[in-house]
């Protein structure tokens, strides 16, 4: 078992002496997943003259929560430190060894994976942040932050992912080796306290199976050719001609249904859901986090479902009004990431500028995000800008005309093929993503029920 969390210990720990010594330090994860489903776990932690009792102290915890992990000394220029490698049977055993591949209910789902008779498909949707551990860089003084923010600016954590096959659908910051080699850079966990999400759709192969399929394909090819050669063979008899047409077109067939079947399976796209779930399933202290990182399917809020449900299915003509001033929430927005008259990134004085005041008191999250209640609207604002918008009614539209309460197909005739499909708790979510006006990385979702759209969503993907 290897040390729980020991990617943010490590890293909260050292990014606190770098501050206080003006140290630098790089922490790598490398998982190797091998043809054959195995994988190979590689942790590799390095500082420079100031960390070295950092560095120390993260070896002696590694060997002693895990005394089988294989150790070598590392360095790099004026920095030193150590590379842990641990072996895993299969990505199951694995998804279960450390909080790294934990699934956070409402914020991701950690490892999935689905079982085929030719592959098996794995989900990696994964999180790296800091909560609440008081090193928020962003809550220091502007000069302090900017201070900070050079004094670690050589500081590294970099998760990389290597397949032995190219990978279906990703979020990586950089891919080489032809769809293998994945990259991400995490060091946004550390420095500005973001919630980095690494995701990857997979799948790997049964090479015994394939050959064997392989084998039989070639058994009936060789079979329909020679019952083929028979009805040519001269001298022979009409029903011995008959029975040889009727073997050759047999095998055919049965040929051609293995290959069709064969391409069907290869072309179906895997939809993940909870009972897919192998890693361990952490429920949140704190559901208010939720609608912060965007992965919830639900909506926290009692009081808004009970509105929600009341809201008619066709879009009202009429603008809302919001504490004496008239914001018309029904116009259709100019860029993708937006919801009616808010897009991502927008600030607060922008938001209360075009909605007023909002209907209902606001409400701090753990994560020291502030949510923010419309009639039919509620957002998400963290550092003075828009983190976050969810519709509540069949008023608010995107900029290609989409409301809540359109059909499912009105969805996929409108944005495609999506970034991401989740099944999530009677829900069929449709993520789609975009590049905000300030070029910040997004996902706009449609939440699906029975055929009909039942929230949107636009988020930030820190």
């Amino acid at each position: 078992m290897i040390c729980k969390k020991w990617h943010l210990f490590w890293g909260i720990g050292l990014m606190a002496v770098a501050l206080l010594t003006g140290g630098c330090f790089q922490i790598k994860a490398d998982i190797d997943i091998h043809e054959d489903g195995s994988v190979t776990m590689s942790r590799t932690m390095m500082g420079n003259e100031f960390m070295q009792d950092k560095v120390e102290e993260a070896k002696a915890d590694e060997h002693k929560n895990n005394p089988n992990v294989k150790m070598e000394n590392v360095s790099d220029g004026g920095m030193k430190g150590f590379k842990a490698d641990t072996d895993y049977t299969d990505i199951s055993s694995m998804a279960k060894s450390s909080n790294m591949f934990e699934a956070n209910k409402g914020r991701n789902n950690g490892i999935q994976m689905k079982k085929g008779i030719l592959f098996d498909d794995y989900s990696f949707d994964l999180i790296f942040d800091r909560t609440n551990d008081g090193k928020d860089i962003r809550k220091l003084p502007k000069d302090e932050q900017e201070m900070a923010r050079a004094m670690l600016s050589d500081a590294k954590f970099d998760v990389t992912m290597n397949l032995p096959y190219p990978v279906d659908n990703h979020n990586a910051d950089k891919v080489t080796n032809e769809g293998r080699t994945l990259y991400w850079n995490a060091i946004n966990a550390f420095l500005n306290s973001e919630t980095v999400s690494i995701r990857a759709v997979f799948r790997i192969w049964h090479k015994d199976r394939l050959m064997g399929l392989g084998a039989v394909g070639v058994i009936l090819l060789l079979a329909m050719l020679s019952f083929i050669s028979k009805m040519k063979k001269p001298g022979q008899e009409t029903a011995e001609i008959q029975k040889a047409k009727n073997n050759a077109i047999l095998c055919g067939v049965v040929l051609l249904l293995l290959a069709g079947g064969t391409y069907y399976l290869k072309e179906q796209k895997p939809v993940f859901t909870e009972q897919d779930i192998i890693s361990n399933i952490n429920e949140p202290k704190a559901s208010a986090s939720e609608a912060k990182v965007g992965n919830s399917a639900k909506k926290e809020n009692l009081q808004l479902e009970e509105k929600k449900q009341k809201e008619t299915a066709k879009p009202a003509k009429s603008s809302t009004t919001y504490k004496s001033q008239e914001a018309d929430v029904s116009i259709r927005p100019s860029a993708e990431t937006a919801l009616g008259p808010v897009d991502l990134g927008m600030s607060y004085d922008q938001l209360q500028a075009r909605l007023g005041r909002e209907e209902k008191p606001s409400k701090l999250d753990n994560d020291g995000f502030t949510h923010y209640y419309y009639p039919d609207l509620e957002l998400v604002v963290g550092n003075g800008r828009v983190e976050s918008v969810f519709s509540n009614s069949s008023l608010v539209q995107t900029k290609r005309g989409l409301r809540q309460g359109d059909s499912e197909q009105a969805v996929l005739q409108a944005y495609g093929k999506p970034y991401g499909k989740t099944a999530y708790d009677g829900s069929t979510l449709y993520e789609y993503q975009f590049r905000s006006s300030n070029n910040d990385n997004c996902l706009l979702r449609f939440a699906v029920k029975n055929g009909i759209v039942d929230y949107i969503g636009s988020r930030i993907v820190r």
